[in-house]
């Protein structure tokens, strides 16, 4: 069984969306503290992330708790999630 998964991970304030291969151990909190600043870069500082930063499905709008991990969320495969 594999240790990782591919998400969608889609940013409104840059209308972009990015492929993303996730361990099933990391935390959303973890997951954060490293996509902000490469989106940051990426888009040459368009996107800012900060505490405020979160996380969420992108189908029911829920905000991803940051303690929660990968597994415990039943991530699969094509999860389709949204950073604001």
């Amino acid at each position: 069984m594999s240790q990782d998964i591919l998400v969608e991970v889609f940013v409104p304030a840059l209308s972009k969306s990015y492929d993303l291969v996730l361990s099933k151990e990391l935390k959303v909190g973890e997951i954060l503290d490293l996509l902000g600043p490469i989106i940051s870069e990426l888009n040459h500082g368009h996107f800012l992330s900060s505490d405020q930063t979160v996380l969420c499905n992108r189908e029911t709008g829920q905000v991803q708790d940051v303690n929660a991990t990968v597994t415990s969320l039943n991530y699969r495969n094509g999860e389709k999630l949204m950073l604001v």
